[in-house]
C-alpha cells in the first residue's frame, strides 16, 4: 500500500476528527460492539484491508468480519491472533 499525503487544504481539525473516528471504531472493536463497529459504514460500505484476501461489502459481510476479528481478539484484517 502506497502511502498517501494529505493535501494543504485539509486543516489539523479536520484531520483531528478523522483520528477520532479511527480511534472510536477501534475503541468499538476492542469492546466487543460489533454492531456498533458496523453502523460506522453506509449500508452498503466497503471494509479494505491488505490483511484480507478480499474487500469486504455490505453489513452482513461487515459483520461477519468484525464478528470474527473480536472472537480472535483483533481488528477486522489484523495479523493478530490470540
Amino acid at each position: 500500500m502506497q502511502q498517501q499525503t494529505v493535501p494543504a487544504a485539509v486543516s489539523a481539525e479536520i484531520c483531528a476528527r478523522i483520528d477520532q473516528f479511527y480511534a472510536a471504531q477501534m475503541q468499538m472493536l476492542d469492546e466487543g460492539n460489533v454492531g456498533g463497529w458496523v453502523a460506522t459504514f453506509a449500508v452498503d460500505g466497503v471494509f479494505e484491508s491488505n490483511g484480507l484476501p478480499e474487500p469486504s461489502r455490505g453489513r452482513a459481510a461487515l459483520t461477519a468480519l468484525a464478528a470474527a476479528a473480536v472472537a480472535r481478539g483483533g481488528a477486522p484484517g489484523s495479523p493478530r491472533t490470540t
